[in-house]
């Protein structure tokens, strides 16, 4: 954008035409340079496929931060993508990494998708981009009017009619049910186990896991010299104490 006003500025209609496809061309350069090409040469990927990954986790992650706070659902939701397009251990962190970045402001959007189209074999390409977007838009149940427009803009970047969009987001409503409500219920429980809220920081998390961890482990049961089987009983809700800990911080990402 600061090239197309600089165009302007300079040689009016046309500069600014100009300083535009200039500055779109050098935002997704810097981008590519950064997480893309660069980063992502030892993967066994195409140059398309490291290309669509780029846009994709992206912009998946400016569309879970632009109502203001990425959800744990939404985390979840990404992550459960990341395992369905069998990324590698190190293409995850790429794409944690990808996510991370998406969230700030000032994200190129526009010309991230619009270059993600063009590394779209087809239209079922577009189609699948959008359509993992949308699954993000619904970890929370309903999208936020802010991710609506996003949406939008991901549509019109990729030439596909929003009608489309209402389809998917209505079609997605009812099947997502299911699903989001057993990792609602899975989240939940692990937080009452840890005797935490929700809302909890991710410092109180970690405090209310060692003082659990430290209450019930076995070596203290025994030497408080309680029988074998409270013993047991003691190991069994440390590891489902440790259990708990490791899905928050799976889909906190801590």
């Amino acid at each position: 954008m600061l090239a197309a006003i600089v165009g302007w500025l300079v040689a009016g209609l046309w500069g600014a035409i100009i300083g535009l496809v200039f500055g779109t061309a050098f935002d997704y350069a810097r981008l590519l340079w950064r997480f893309g090409d660069y980063s992502w040469r030892s993967a066994e990927r195409s140059l398309r496929e490291r290309r669509y990954l780029i846009g994709l986790f992206a912009v998946m992650g400016q569309l879970a931060k632009v109502d203001g706070r990425v959800s744990e659902y939404e985390v979840a939701a990404a992550r459960a993508i990341m395992s369905e397009l069998g990324l590698s251990e190190d293409e995850r962190r790429r794409a944690v990494n990808l996510f991370t970045w998406g969230k700030r402001p000032g994200l190129p959007l526009r010309t991230l998708v619009v270059y993600t189209r063009r590394s779209c074999a087809d239209g079922a390409d577009r189609e699948r981009f959008l359509n993992l977007q949308v699954r993000v838009a619904l970890a929370n149940g309903s999208p936020a009017p802010e991710q609506v427009k996003v949406l939008k803009r991901i549509c019109r970047g990729l030439g596909i009619n929003p009608v489309r969009l209402d389809q998917l987001l209505r079609r997605q409503r009812g099947g997502q049910d299911a699903p989001r409500k057993v990792i609602r219920q899975t989240l939940q429980k692990a937080y009452d186990l840890l005797g935490i809220p929700e809302t909890a920081t991710d410092q109180e998390v970690k405090r209310a896991y060692r003082r659990c961890v430290s209450r019930h482990h076995p070596d203290r049961m025994v030497a408080q010299g309680l029988s074998d089987s409270e013993v047991q009983a003691a190991a069994r809700r440390t590891h489902e104490i440790r259990e708990a800990y490791n899905e928050i911080r799976r889909v906190r990402n801590l």
